[in-house]
């Protein structure tokens, strides 16, 4: 995990590294928006401050959101009235520079959670390689005999596991049991068909389990809304 921090104040830049318990990140540091441009790194996340020397933060924000799609930004301000002007570049959060730093560490916390959650993997062993595959880029897993499936658009992925043990780690990722040899991603699904079947946006039909169907439909409602 990548972050950045971008602020021309090292003793709020200080403040913010405290609030950063995360052993496995890599801090970068910056003082200027030029800096931050010119380094040779993909950032996961980036605390960056509005008012900079030079370019502003909003115009640096500008650049790194059209090259990173991915990136998690939260905005760092001393005025209020930057907030709005902040969410226009899909900030993940607004972080203002007077908060207790208990605020400034959920904070944080829920940047790192949520990088985390779209990042979770699965690793598929292939031979004596081992493959990376997101969750999200799972539409559903399949339990056949004694083997699971990991299912995406275009490929099928062996992988060991248990379906009832994923069942409970996969739940808050978006996927539900609605067959006793199914998982599906809620992402993905397109319909149910006659109470009967899970069609799915990448063409497939999953049947539903008669013993899943009250609790897998209700499900489906919920995530609809």
């Amino acid at each position: 995990m990548r972050i950045a921090i971008c602020d021309d104040n090292r003793a709020f830049m200080e403040k913010l590294m405290r609030c950063i318990d995360v052993p496995e990140a890599e801090i970068y540091t910056y003082t200027s928006g030029e800096e931050l441009l010119n380094a040779d790194v993909v950032f996961d996340i980036v605390f960056l401050d509005i008012q900079l020397p030079g370019a502003d933060g909003l115009a640096i924000a500008d650049q790194l959101t059209k090259t990173n799609k991915k990136l998690l930004l939260l905005f760092v301000s001393s005025f209020h009235q930057y907030t709005t002007r902040g969410y226009e570049y899909r900030a993940f959060r607004f972080i203002l520079k007077t908060e207790p730093e208990s605020f400034m560490k959920r904070y944080v916390e829920e940047a790192v959670a949520e990088y985390r959650k779209k990042n979770a993997c699965f690793f598929i062993k292939e031979d004596e390689k081992t493959k990376k595959l997101l969750y999200k880029d799972v539409a559903y897993i399949e339990a056949n005999k004694h083997c699971i499936y990991c299912c995406t658009e275009n490929e099928k992925l062996l992988y060991k596991g248990n379906i009832g043990k994923l069942e409970n780690e996969l739940r808050e990722h978006g996927f539900f049991r609605c067959h006793r040899c199914y998982l599906v991603n809620m992402h993905y699904v397109a319909h149910i068909e006659k109470q009967a079947f899970v069609v799915m946006k990448t063409g497939q039909k999953i049947p539903i389990g008669r013993h899943y169907f009250k609790t897998f439909f209700s499900e489906y409602k919920a995530w609809e809304e």
